[in-house]
């Protein structure tokens, strides 16, 4: 029966992560946080820099994901050929939705994306033949990436990458540490939102955000 881990070296004994269960944390950690930071980047050009509101990201990010993982696993593409594909998969369902979109902006550019939003979940749910499904933390994703946003600043390239491993790191440590103390957990689903609140209290331009000052 193990009792304990007993180290035989320095090095072993300083190390940040010294299980192989704790380095694998760190890599579920970091690849959420990239996932994360590539929907932000995106929402952050478009509300950032031009100031619309998309609220169907999610829908966009959810075809480049299940394109790359179509042609991947079933079509037997490269990893690496897949994902520019999937990447292009996107963009084109992104100029189905934008070029129609081209007169209106503001409210009701934002109504437009989450119609196509809610189309395009739906397509999702039910074309389970080919896309297995959705479930609802694959959902949830599309909403973390305001977090990340906001965290890191709207109008911050840099910011959307910070964001997006801040969020990422704080999503597994929640997961970790916190969900077992609670009843039924779920405080990873819901910590990304705590601190979005406490952004939005303290620095509502985020991190690395141009500061507006405005006189009433």
């Amino acid at each position: 029966m193990l009792i304990g881990n007993y180290k035989e070296t320095y090095a072993a004994d300083e190390a940040l992560f010294r299980t192989p269960t704790a380095r694998a944390w760190v890599a579920v950690g970091a690849a959420a946080a990239g996932v994360l930071a590539i929907g932000a980047l995106g929402l952050n050009i478009l509300t950032g820099f031009t100031g619309q509101i998309s609220l169907g990201h999610a829908a966009f990010m959810g075809i480049g994901a299940y394109a790359t993982a179509v042609l991947a696993a079933r079509a037997g593409w490269p990893f690496w050929l897949a994902v520019p594909a999937g990447g292009a998969a996107a963009c084109l369902a992104g100029m189905v939705v934008g070029v129609p979109s081209l007169r209106i902006k503001g409210l009701y550019l934002a109504i437009a994306t989450l119609a196509a939003q809610v189309i395009f979940e739906w397509i999702f749910t039910n074309w389970s033949s080919v896309t297995g499904g959705i479930s609802p933390q694959l959902g949830a994703v599309g909403l973390r990436i305001f977090p990340v946003v906001i965290l890191g600043g709207l109008d911050s390239i840099g910011g959307a990458l910070v964001g997006g491993v801040v969020i990422g790191i704080l999503e597994n440590l929640a997961g970790g540490y916190l969900d077992p103390l609670l009843e039924g957990g779920g405080v990873k689903e819901v910590a990304p939102f705590v601190a979005l609140v406490v952004i939005l209290m303290f620095r509502p331009y985020g991190l690395f955000g141009t500061r507006e000052i405005e006189r009433l």
